[in-house]
């Protein structure tokens, strides 16, 4: 990856193409590392249309979701570099080879191994809570969790996805809360009503 990109956002990447004047002449693979149904789908599919009108030529979304994202990043990267696999992701292209460093395992994908397209959708992430939760406001939940250090429940999903990594930043932090990684992101809203996690990441819709 040439540059680098905010977090919670949808980058459409290749692997660096020759020039071809006649691009695209075959229909184009799109590579969508999660699952389907969620906003990363949706989005893929949404410029796998548009696209495909553009270029009079199919772009076939193909989803390989699994290990954060990490499944279809590494298939996209062992694609032939002609322009023909696009991918479609987010900042895990960043944040999983660290990861992978960290453990002391050789990442199969880099920065290096992508060239930037477009910035297709940004997407903030909020933190939200039971209605009738003590917190008003993120600065008293920061607050009671500094006097409460790991008593604060955080969920969210596989062990390697972003708002993971963003939870383990806070356990550096006072304000310390305790993971709780469901692995089913549509399992979050319920868990959450039932008061078996009082607080998790969601995306601003």
């Amino acid at each position: 990856m040439v540059v680098l990109a905010v977090a919670a956002t949808l980058l459409l990447l290749v692997g660096a193409a020759r020039a071809q004047s006649d691009f695209p002449n075959r229909p184009v693979n799109l590579i969508v590392p999660f699952p389907p149904g969620g906003a990363r789908d949706q989005a893929g599919r949404s410029i796998a249309q548009a696209l495909s009108k553009v270029w009079k030529q199919p772009m076939v979304v193909n989803t390989r979701a699994g290990a954060g994202g990490g499944v279809g990043m590494t298939a996209a990267a062992g694609a032939p570099s002609d322009g023909y696999t696009l991918l479609a992701t987010h900042m895990a292209l960043l944040s999983l080879p660290e990861i992978d460093s960290m453990f002391g395992r050789k990442s199969a994908f880099g920065r290096s191994s992508f060239a930037p397209l477009a910035l297709l959708v940004a997407d903030p992430m909020v933190i939200v809570v039971k209605a009738d939760a003590p917190w008003k406001t993120y600065q008293e939940f920061v607050e009671d969790a500094r006097k409460r250090p790991d008593t604060i429940t955080y969920s969210s999903s596989a062990p390697t996805a972003r708002r993971i990594c963003l939870s383990r930043c806070l356990r550096f932090r006072p304000e310390a809360v305790t993971e709780h990684s469901l692995n089913r992101t549509f399992s979050h809203p319920p868990r959450l009503l039932s008061s078996v996690t009082p607080s998790r990441k969601s995306r601003v819709r």
